[in-house]
Order: structure tokens, then C-alpha cells, then sequence
């Protein structure tokens, strides 16, 4: 004859053991760090405080390209631009608050980068051409006469100037 065991099989929980706060198998999901450090962010901040700072990086672009001529200084004005846009995004956007790599704040550092540097190359150009000393003719027929591909043909580190300005902007917005 087989005796019956005086408890039930398996393991018991004692009467006041507090409940699981996840299931067991919820601890081998994917881990995403952006969940907890989500909290702290602020879309709206990032594109606020980085519009300020592609504004004002534009206008220092304007008088760089369209005053003076800074040659290849021109590519250390586009990393030092592109890192002050790219710490206002994270600035603005997470405030002092610790944070993971995240890509939405690289492609707004990034767009905000080339926005600036295309902004700036174009009102550059128009400055240029406005501050001819002693001109004959109107703004409108010396913006025909240079058009913009024309000036750009003589700044020949025109794109790595950009892409130097977004590449920074986007990694420092990290």
C-alpha cells in the first residue's frame, strides 16, 4: 500500500511571501535601455533648444561664407558648429539627465545640421553678392549674374564643410 504524503507535491510559498513583480519569463525578453531613460526625455525641448542653435549657427555660417573668407577654417567652423546643435538637441532634450545613444535625436541633430549649413551657404551668398561696393545694378540682377552653383564652384570644401557639419551634429546629439 502506498501512504499518502502529508503535503501536496511541489514547492510552497510561505504565507506572507509577496507576489512576483513580473513573470519569470519576462526577464529573457529583449532589454530596451531607451524604456527607462525615456522619462527624462523631451522631444520638444531637443527641438527647441536645437533650432535656437541651428539659427544661430546659420547666422554665423551667413557672415563666414558671404563676408569673410575663411577658406579651410571653414571646415573647423562646420565641426564647431555642428557640436554646438548637436549639444543643444541632447541638452534640450534630456537636461543633465544621464541617457542612452538614441537615433532620434541624431537624425534631428543631423537635419538640423544640414538646414543650417545650406541655409547659411545660401544667405551667405546673397550677403556676398548684396555687399558689392559701388554696385550699377539691382540685387536681383547680380543674384542672376552669380547664381549660387557658380559661387560654389569656387569654395571647393563646400561639401566636406557639410558633410563635416551634420556627421558632428548627428553624433553629438547621440
Amino acid at each position: 500500500m502506498t501512504q499518502k504524503p502529508a503535503q501536496d507535491p511541489g514547492e510552497h510559498r510561505p504565507p506572507n511571501a509577496r507576489p512576483l513583480e513580473r513573470a519569470p519569463g519576462e526577464r529573457y525578453a529583449p532589454h530596451r535601455p531607451e524604456d527607462a531613460a525615456d522619462q527624462h526625455l523631451d522631444h520638444r525641448g531637443g527641438l527647441l533648444w536645437g533650432v535656437a542653435a541651428a539659427v544661430v549657427v546659420m547666422l554665423i555660417w551667413t557672415v563666414a561664407t558671404g563676408v569673410v573668407d575663411l577658406g579651410a577654417g571653414m571646415l573647423v567652423l562646420a565641426a564647431l558648429g555642428g557640436w554646438v546643435i548637436g549639444a543643444a538637441v541632447v541638452r534640450g532634450a534630456w537636461g543633465s539627465a544621464a541617457h542612452p545613444a538614441n537615433t532620434r535625436g541624431m537624425a534631428l541633430g543631423a537635419g538640423l545640421g544640414l538646414a543650417a549649413c545650406l541655409g547659411g551657404t545660401f544667405l551667405g551668398h546673397v550677403l556676398g553678392v548684396a555687399t558689392v561696393p559701388d554696385a550699377s545694378t539691382s540685387l536681383g540682377e547680380r543674384l542672376a549674374q552669380v547664381p549660387l552653383t557658380d559661387a560654389l564652384t569656387q569654395r571647393p570644401l563646400w561639401i566636406a564643410e557639410l558633410l563635416v557639419l551634420v556627421e558632428v551634429a548627428a553624433r553629438t546629439a547621440r
